[in-house]
């Protein structure tokens, strides 16, 4: 059960906000196979964010946020000779940023500062029962600046820093212990209209992090205008990503399954190149997009020892096909077909964990386009060869969902909407999932 609420303050003055509040309740799921259940309990969360326009060309963005979670799981151990154990779990987030945004005769900068605190604590039974509390800390500030250089030149630089600490047993690394890690970065990119029919976009990139030092990546982009309704894309690039702090030393449930850390993960590399199609012509349109990748330590999860851990797929390589195509037969009715096919591998030929060879998905959407009318959405999904903890899996769902649309007099406006996933209750309880799903709704604007 879920219902929200959103209060527009308007502009006041020099200053315009927005209240959001939200509180939702989750049921109780059982798992297929009955090893135990979904999170499930009370959750609310409220937000408020505003702006203080000094002038027309500076202005001062803030934003608070709090969540508050209160939960409980259960998990079946009786096909290992035990019972039912269960845990209850408190969680708050707390985020908080405020950015200055300014423009000059042919700029646009901005400078922003965020924190963000997420606490999770768990117990069996009461707080006096295997109590335990993890907090995560994120402190950031980062500064973009877009410069006009010429009626060519598009140029966008910026820099970031973030602190990332951790303390509590989540880090296995025994009560109390505590990790913490900075990272920054700068970059720079030109978007140069070389003419009207080509779009260069050279930009390099630095990130360092504490721990595993510092990488310069490349990256270029084109475009080429073949028509004003079709174009060819081509990208290359480089990327570097340090593992982070859970995926080094996690030793504690944080999901819907238990996932370690391992301390000897090593930076993730990749080399991309992409070549793109996309065209428009009356009422169809169609994507086309080959990509290819390779991957120098790509981090991943699988089975280690009976435990899904976090690992290095070593010299993985991936490349597949992103294919979209779709017509708005009217005013009323429109379809959509994509399909997506991926060739994952490692160093030794194996298949990456937790990949599918092809996600392909077919839509059929209609909205009567009356503001006190209805508009729904039927589709079907396919799952070709999901891996994972070396077995392959193949399934389809079929999904429904219908809105109907209010507009009264006085300007309020709103909807209510009723669906369903997984129509035909499809259950793989290896692969989390977990059968037909439905969920009913309402909202107005006032």
């Amino acid at each position: 059960m879920n219902n929200y609420y959103r209060f527009d303050l308007g502009q006041q003055g020099k200053f315009n906000g927005v209240v959001n509040a939200n509180f939702a309740k989750y049921r109780k799921r059982e798992f297929v196979g009955g090893t135990g259940t979904n999170y499930f309990g009370p959750r609310t969360n409220y937000d408020f964010s505003g702006t203080y326009a000094f002038n027309d060309n500076n202005n001062l963005d803030f934003y608070i946020g709090y969540y508050d979670e209160k939960s409980k799981k259960i998990t079946d151990y009786s096909s290992m000779g035990m019972g039912k154990s269960s845990a209850n779990y408190d969680k708050t987030n707390q985020d908080y940023s405020i950015a200055y945004n300014g423009k000059g005769d042919n700029s646009n900068y901005m400078v922003r500062a965020y924190y963000n605190r997420y606490d999770k604590e768990e117990y069996k039974g009461s707080k006096n029962n295997s109590y335990k509390q993890n907090t995560f800390d994120t402190l950031g500030i980062e500064a973009k600046n877009t410069v006009q250089a010429g009626d060519e030149h598009l140029l966008t630089y910026g820099v970031e820093y973030k602190n990332i600490g951790i303390e509590g047993p989540i880090l296995a690394l025994g009560e109390g212990n505590s990790k913490d890690n900075s990272a920054y970065a700068g970059y720079i990119q030109d978007e140069w209209f070389i003419n009207d029919k080509i779009l260069f976009i050279p930009a390099v990139r630095y990130d360092h992090d504490e721990q595993f030092g510092g990488k310069t990546t490349p990256k270029l982009g084109a475009t080429y205008f073949l028509s004003d309704n079709s174009r060819i894309k081509a990208n290359w690039g480089k990327s570097w990503r340090a593992p982070n702090l859970v995926e080094l030393y996690a030793g504690q449930d944080h999901g819907f399954t238990t996932i370690y850390g391992n301390p000897d993960l090593k930076p993730e590399e990749a080399t991309t190149w992409e070549l793109a199609f996309e065209a428009e012509k009356d009422n169809n349109w169609l994507k086309l997009n080959y990509f290819n990748s390779k991957y120098d330590n790509l981090i991943t999860y699988d089975k280690v020892n009976g435990k899904n851990t976090f690992i290095n797929a070593q010299d993985a390589k991936t490349d597949g096909v992103e294919f979209e195509v779709g017509r708005q037969f009217n005013d009323n009715w429109s379809i959509r077909a994509t399909s997506n096919w991926l060739n994952a591998k490692d160093s030794d030929g194996e298949k990456v964990s937790a990949t599918a060879d092809n996600i392909s998905t077919l839509e059929l959407n209609y909205d009567d386009n009356d503001i006190n009318g209805y508009s729904a959405k039927l589709w079907n999904s396919w799952v070709s060869n999901y891996h994972y903890a070396n077995e392959n899996y193949d399934y389809n769902t079929l999904n429904f969902v219908v809105n109907k649309k209010f507009a009264f007099d006085d300007g309020q406006s709103g909807r209510v909407y009723a669906g369903v996933d997984n129509i035909g209750d499809k259950k793989i309880g290896d692969i989390y999932l977990e059968g037909r799903i439905w969920r009913v709704g309402a909202e107005i604007t006032f």
